[in-house]
């Protein structure tokens, strides 16, 4: 992991208020990068969740562009106990943020898109 990509991350999960984990997460699935790192159950059911979402977000692309919505910018989830944002970096990767379930959610966005773009410069 390049030390910017981690820095990123941890500088995201520090300055929104309740945010649990970010990761830097391949369309294949595969966290590229996360912080902070989790144990290993934690992070293996982490992976999973960046899986399933890496599917869903590829759906949801391919869905858009047929409705000429055009690419998605984020997606957020919300449960009960805890949210979930996504927001695509390049055609590669996205960031996801776990965030608890009362954090703000738009600062939160503001925060990621800012990220994503310094992600993007560092990924080329």
């Amino acid at each position: 992991m390049s030390n910017m990509i981690g820095s990123e991350l941890r500088k995201l999960v520090h300055q929104v208020e309740g945010a649990r984990r970010a990761s830097l997460v391949g369309t294949d699935g595969l966290a590229i990068a996360t912080a902070p790192p989790g144990h290993s159950g934690e992070a293996d059911d982490w992976e999973d969740l960046a899986t399933d979402y890496a599917a869903l977000l590829r759906r949801l692309s391919r869905g858009h562009g047929d409705l000429s919505f055009g690419e998605p910018r984020e997606l957020l989830l919300r449960a009960e106990q805890a949210q979930l944002l996504l927001m695509p970096v390049s055609e590669d990767c996205f960031i996801v943020l776990l965030l608890g379930p009362e954090s703000p959610a738009g600062m939160a966005a503001h925060l990621m898109r800012g990220a994503g773009m310094r992600l993007r410069d560092e990924l080329g």
